[in-house]
């Protein structure tokens, strides 16, 4: 009887790992969360509200490519998992 074996998987997701350590560092200057100001506006009478956030940077060209990367390289590993515990 052939066994699984990890190995496969944890590449992916090490990949993954530096995928996001990329995008961190390089974009967002190391740190996880950004923050941009609200403002809440009530509308009318009823308990209807309007959040409005500033202005918001456009993304650069390549970061939603390194995002789609390691969405797919965690895909990937849970596929390599699933297809070795079978």
């Amino acid at each position: 009887m052939a066994r699984g074996s990890i190995e496969q998987p944890l590449a992916k997701l090490k990949r993954a790992v530096e995928h996001y350590r990329v995008i961190k560092d390089e974009f967002f200057g190391g740190v996880d969360r950004q923050r941009w100001p609200v403002t809440i506006e009530r509308q009318g009478d009823g308990p209807e509200y309007r959040l409005r956030v500033g202005e918001i940077k456009p993304l650069p060209p390549e970061l939603p490519l390194i995002f789609g990367d390691a969405y797919y390289n965690l895909r990937c590993a849970l596929d390599y998992l699933v297809y070795q515990l079978h």
